[in-house]
């Protein structure tokens, strides 16, 4: 009778060991999972941002990033930001855009371009990191201007052309990483030799060009 209940002790033990040791390890495999799922992310947003200059001569085509001026309300003055056009789109898709952005914005009444002219809608992708923000944080608003392609006003079967861009941006603020925009203007139809400048006036600014690589 000694001998067995010693046994049954024994047993018992073994098995309060056992189960202990599996509980240790199921808790420490959970930790494991969630430090390495929170270290991942980080990883990736570190990646690095190249910039190529760019100029009127040599412009920058689609997906290329260049650099161009935006204005710090924190600091009150320009800083330089990486910029890249991602998508261009014109005609009837863009009319319906830019009909449909400027019915619910108060600062824009809309026009219809005539049967010459067409919008074009340039959607390009800036970065905010390192960029110095105040409490609210900042839009992807940059300025731009179109020119022709040696800088000054664009003539098209003898006439001048003067195109005024209209910043859609949505709204909606950000405090770092990539955050989109979109820039609107009015061109003539089958008209091509024009370029895109992103960044303020006098300040560092990215040139893209419709001819460069087939961008728009």
């Amino acid at each position: 009778m000694k001998k067995l209940l010693a046994v049954l002790l024994i047993t018992t033990f073994s098995f309060m060991i056992c189960a202990c040791s599996e509980n240790k390890t199921e808790e420490n495999e959970e930790t494991s999972s969630v430090s390495s799922a929170s270290e991942n992310p980080e990883e990736s947003d570190k990646e690095e941002i190249r910039t190529t200059s760019s100029s009127l001569t040599s412009p920058l085509s689609l997906n290329e990033w260049g650099t161009a001026a935006k204005f710090s309300t924190k600091e009150q003055k320009y800083y330089n930001v990486p910029i890249r056009v991602i998508s261009v789109t014109n005609g009837k898709n863009a009319e319906k855009e830019v009909k449909a952005f400027m019915d619910e914005s108060p600062e824009y009444t809309y026009e219809k371009p005539d049967k010459n002219t067409e919008w074009v809608i340039a959607e390009y992708e800036l970065s905010l990191d390192g960029f110095p923000l105040d409490d609210e944080g900042a839009d992807a608003s940059v300025s731009a201007f179109v020119s022709s392609d040696d800088g000054g006003i664009i003539e098209y079967k003898g006439e001048k052309f003067s195109s005024v861009t209209v910043n859609m941006i949505d709204g909606n603020y950000s405090f770092e990483g990539l955050v989109k925009g979109r820039t609107a203007f009015k061109m003539p139809k089958n008209f091509s030799n024009y370029i895109v400048a992103f960044g303020e006036y006098g300040e560092t600014q990215a040139y893209f060009s419709k001819n460069t690589k087939n961008m728009f």
